[in-house]
């Protein structure tokens, strides 16, 4: 950086400036993407701290239909219905008995559930304390990248959902009056939050 700086005063006066102020947004850039890497990391040590305290035998033995909302259960349906197919056709080859299959099929969650469980947590009430402004833009950058045709993460979609929940959270609120900042802008906010997350819906075929 130093060797660089020396360079750049024997530059014009404008060039200075114009490098100076290039280096000024990069740095910028820089700073945003530590900033967010920070974020990230802290939210995954904090699901982590949490899975860890969980007992072992409380893990094996929780009923998802309890322990998940709504939405969340909507996160795992497309992978717990491809999980079954593909156990389904296992079980027909090896020809496991009916009751037995019955049994292996009652809805457990596994680690990797209660671990997206904790985390859809962790972000909704993240969420929940940001503008509304903040909720679409986390739902904005995951619909981006689904027009893009890049695909999206686990994480990405749990951030959805969770995105989703706060928004609807905050338009009941505006209907029950109980809202702390009720204007037009907010409201249409929300419209184009609840718009985004149907176009991710769609695109995946989720319910």
């Amino acid at each position: 950086m130093v060797t660089k700086l020396n360079e750049i005063k024997k530059l014009s006066p404008e060039e200075r400036i114009e490098k100076l102020k290039k280096i000024e947004e990069e740095n910028k850039k820089e700073i945003n993407e530590a900033e967010k890497i920070i974020k990230d990391s802290i939210r995954e040590i904090n699901v982590k701290e949490k899975i860890r305290d969980l007992p072992i035998p409380q893990i094996k033995a929780v009923d998802i239909e309890s322990l998940f909302s709504p939405e969340e259960k909507e996160v795992f349906a497309v992978k717990r219905y491809k999980d079954l197919v593909v156990r389904h056709a296992e079980e027909e080859k090896a020809e496991i008995p009916l009751e037995e299959t019955v049994k292996q099929e009652e809805p457990r969650a596994t680690k990797e559930e209660l671990a997206a469980h904790i985390k859809y947590q962790v972000l909704a009430n993240e969420l929940r304390r940001e503008p509304t402004e903040n909720v679409v833009q986390e739902l904005e950058n995951i619909y981006h990248q689904v027009i893009e045709g890049t695909g999206v993460t686990g994480d990405q979609m749990t951030m959805a959902y969770a995105a989703n929940v706060v928004a609807r959270e905050r338009q009941q609120e505006i209907e029950r009056g109980t809202y702390g900042r009720l204007d037009e802008q907010v409201s249409n906010q929300l419209d184009i939050a609840r718009q985004i997350f149907k176009s991710i819906q769609d695109k995946y075929k989720l319910r």
